[in-house]
């Protein structure tokens, strides 16, 4: 005889049925939905990224590409000594290299692809060259609209370091061509490599010794970015490791390679977005411009705990300009801060008995964290915090798929045929 089933066995099965079915259906909507939204995020990332890579709009520029007797003479020095080349550094772009008084940046598309399309009458020139050389780093292009070509760090235009020189040249026989960019060689390095010396040489008594010596230099920076600004152009990466200096005080805008139009796609994309930048990228400069001279004037303070104090009491001439410049948000200009920081907030003026700007860093109300952290490690957060001038499109080229997929940018004209090339 077969088995039979109890009553109560039998219950069981009739209960759990349909529960495990109702599981199975939940578990399939909540996949479904789960597809959908990374689909979204997918498409929206993409869009981000390639918006990011959109060429930038110079202009009507008279693009001059002829090569004098003095450079083909230094081209030549400089590709004979590449084994003396000696390495700077290697950033998301390209290779810095240093050689006399010259730095080299040698430009790899492979993780950041160029942007721009090479100029016509270069394109003649090197109608030979395969497709991924079709293409020329927006740095270059930038920084001959900026700085200009050829001249002596002194005579840079305008804040600007000048081009030595640019060129497509072969790292070895077997190897494709690659862009190189010649600029003069700043001995004084970034503002991050001053502010260390400074802070070990222990110079200055003050933070407010240290405004007072310095802040010309910063005038100098606002009036680069307000001549930028004016043609047009916005920077999009303003930090201390892209200010170089040629010497104690005279300093230059560098590292032309996130330069954009203003009506630039990637101002009102979802990486711009996501870093909390100012929507008017005039404005959004300048902030970081004003942030980037606050971290430079707190890594080389003798203490920085009585720095992040100050910064947030609002009274000194150069905490009231950052607070002010804060306040001001959309309507922030370089024009507008210079007027300040010659006028209002003079780094000679005296510090105020009673400011308006001055508050409690966020996060000091909570006892807890206070008893965990201290008062300085809360307050020396809010600082870093507050001074972030990082952008990143981390997790969005991860949501992209670029690795996968590579990263979206736009087509180039096609190349002449070689019967085209006049010459």
């Amino acid at each position: 005889m077969g088995r039979l089933i109890s009553p109560s066995r039998y219950r069981v099965f009739i209960i759990q049925l349909p529960r495990t079915g109702l599981v199975i259906r939940l578990g399939g909507i909540l996949l479904l939905l789960l597809t959908l939204q990374f689909i979204h995020l997918h498409h929206a990332s993409r869009q981000a990224v390639q918006a990011k890579y959109t060429t930038t709009d110079f202009g009507t520029v008279n693009w001059d590409t002829s090569i004098t007797d003095k450079q083909l003479e230094l081209r030549h020095d400089l590709l004979a000594a590449r084994v003396q080349w000696k390495q700077l550094g290697s950033g998301f772009e390209g290779t810095t290299y240093v050689w006399d008084r010259h730095v080299i940046k040698n430009f790899h598309p492979a993780r950041s692809p160029f942007r721009n399309c090479v100029i016509p009458s270069e394109i003649s020139a090197q109608a030979h060259v395969e497709t991924q050389n079709r293409r020329w780093p927006t740095e270059i292009a930038a920084s001959l609209v900026l700085g200009g070509q050829e001249g002596h760090v002194e005579q840079g235009n305008d804040g600007f370091l000048p081009v030595t020189d640019f060129f497509l040249a072969s790292t070895s026989q077997e190897s494709m061509p690659e862009w190189h960019l010649v600029t003069p060689l700043v001995a004084g390095g970034d503002l991050l490599s001053l502010a260390k010396r400074i802070r070990e040489a222990n110079e200055y008594e003050t933070y407010r010794d240290m405004d007072v010596h310095f802040r010309p230099a910063f005038h100098k920076l606002l009036s680069a970015l307000h001549n930028m600004h004016d043609r047009g152009l916005c920077h999009d990466d303003v930090k201390p490791g892209n200010i170089f200096v040629g010497n104690d005080v005279e300093w230059f805008v560098g590292d032309m390679g996130n330069v954009r139009e203003l009506t630039h796609p990637y101002h009102t994309s979802r990486i711009w977005r996501l870093n909390s930048q100012l929507p008017d990228c005039r404005a959004n400069d300048v902030l970081r411009m004003v942030k980037t001279y606050m971290q430079f004037l707190r890594a080389s303070s003798r203490d920085n705990a009585v720095f992040d104090l100050a910064l947030f009491e609002g009274k000194e001439p150069w905490s009231r300009l950052f607070w002010m410049s804060m306040e001001a948000n959309l309507e922030l200009s370089a024009s507008r801060v210079l007027q300040w920081s010659q006028t209002a907030e003079r780094a000679e003026a005296a510090a105020h008995y009673l400011s308006k700007y001055e508050q409690s860093p966020p996060g000091l109300w909570n006892v807890f964290a206070r008893a965990w952290l201290g008062k300085q490690r809360i307050v020396q957060r809010a600082v870093d915090d507050i001074l972030l001038v990082r952008v990143s499109e981390g997790w969005t080229r991860v949501m992209a798929l670029s690795s996968w997929f590579g990263v979206p940018v736009g087509q180039c004209p096609a190349l002449p045929q070689p019967e085209d090339v006049v010459g």
